[in-house]
């Protein structure tokens, strides 16, 4: 049997840009075209439509029309395609939303989709991934968020989970809905907690995503708005994440600590 040849590590140049190929080579997959045949369609050599659906060059507006024509791409999907192109060289991605805005967690979803791993921290509460759903009320009850700002949650494929120790005391939850929280958690070996004594490195609580093809994002939610940090921008929050590593207790600690709080409940 013929080894297997490995699969190129393909880097699209921004996030913008993996989530533009991303979603014009499903499409291409999905009406059944191979790439030498859209290319042929769109008149481009198979290696120029490579690229661009492996998000290593942008599309051009033309380019994208035609792609969107080809691969039937619905019409409320072509503006998002659009704006992704015209802003693919951006490397910050700032957006201001209502809290209960339902596109909230948007670019979130597309990046969990593709994830390979994700790290989380959280600073007052403790992460979506983490929570019961009594807990999750309570936090929903104390913000004000509305039940839509939940966010997603594509709990497979988070690797850690970094929690303040003071997000586990949470006086304003109730100590019933508390208690079931910290029990469930004591079974999860991703938690790990970081000391009383140890300053938070971040004031929002923030995710670090790895992808296949592409260097880990930062993405923080700011409670107003979301910011997603890539490439130079992400590089003093990964920084920080290594400090956290660092910092934080053992799995075997952060099981004791989570037991000293439950006996003293």
């Amino acid at each position: 049997m013929a080894a297997r040849t490995p699969e190129p590590d393909f880097r699209a140049r921004t996030v913008r840009a993996l989530l533009l190929s991303r979603e014009l080579d499903h499409n291409r997959r999905r009406v059944g075209l191979s790439t030498r045949q859209a290319a042929s369609g769109m008149d481009m050599s198979p290696a120029m439509l490579n690229r661009v659906m492996t998000g290593r060059r942008l599309p051009t507006a033309l380019e994208v029309g035609g792609l969107c024509a080809l691969f039937d791409v619905p019409a409320e999907r072509r503006p998002v395609l659009y704006a992704l192109a015209r802003e693919g060289d951006r490397t910050q991605w700032l957006t201001h939303h209502d809290p209960g805005d339902p596109d909230r967690f948007a670019v979130l979803r597309e990046l969990h989709a593709v994830a390979e791993s994700i790290t989380g921290y959280d600073t007052a509460t403790l992460p979506l991934a983490l929570r019961t759903a009594d807990y999750h009320r309570a936090v929903l009850a104390a913000t004000g968020a509305a039940p839509t700002a939940r966010g997603p949650d594509r709990v497979e494929a988070y690797t850690a989970h970094y929690v303040h120790a003071h997000a586990l005391r949470a006086p304003w939850v109730d100590p019933a809905v508390m208690t079931a929280q910290l029990a469930r958690l004591r079974d999860d070996r991703r938690l790990r907690v970081l000391p009383d004594r140890t300053p938070p490195p971040a004031a929002h609580p923030f995710q670090v995503i790895t992808t296949r093809h592409f260097p880990p994002v930062v993405f923080f939610d700011l409670g107003a708005a979301t910011l997603l940090l890539e490439l130079d921008a992400a590089a003093p929050h990964l920084a920080a994440l290594r400090v956290v590593e660092r910092g934080a207790l053992s799995v075997g600690e952060t099981r004791a600590f989570l037991d000293d709080l439950l006996f003293s409940r």
